[in-house]
């Protein structure tokens, strides 16, 4: 009977071959749950800042800083947003505010007639950025991955 040669160390590189790939799909989901986390995160504050701003007395004295305000208690394990805006008129037009990864942009939208407004716009991006190596080259720029919300409500007819 002929013996069979034993092999040494053939599990060890099977195992050094795997291991590499198996890291990347788990930091790779973790990464995806978090990012579904900020994307929920960050609409949820959008929403919340279109709620205020369809009620928002005086847009103008802020501008739209009930808005803002919302918006950062409002997103959950995300960096506030500056409450000056970075340009100077901006009311009735885009109102623009940054902060170090998040920007929110909100928007007086009048009616046909030009007589009154009529909705308000929220947008928000965040710029996500994942632990996992590669990822961001992949999906996404230098920065992140961006993730962008937005919300339009009707203005409160009290409120216009």
């Amino acid at each position: 009977m002929k013996q069979r040669p034993t092999v040494h160390g053939q599990s060890l590189v099977e195992f050094s071959l795997l291991i590499g790939l198996a890291v990347f799909l788990l930091t790779g989901f973790f990464d995806l749950g978090r990012a579904i986390f900020y994307y929920s995160s960050l609409s949820n504050a959008v929403r919340e800042g279109a709620r205020s701003g369809i009620v928002d007395k005086c847009p103008t004295c802020g501008p739209y800083l009930q808005v803002v305000r919302r918006i950062n208690d409002y997103s959950f394990s995300l960096p506030d947003v500056g409450e000056t805006p970075t340009n100077t008129s901006c009311f009735p037009g885009p109102c623009t505010y940054v902060g170090p990864e998040m920007t929110i942009k909100v928007t007086r939208i009048k009616d046909s007639s030009n007589t009154f407004y009529e909705t308000i716009k929220v947008e928000g991006s965040y710029y996500f950025k994942p632990i996992t190596p590669g990822i961001k080259q992949i999906f996404g720029s230098a920065e992140g991955i961006a993730l962008n919300a937005q919300s339009t409500m009707r203005i409160a007819a009290a409120s216009r």
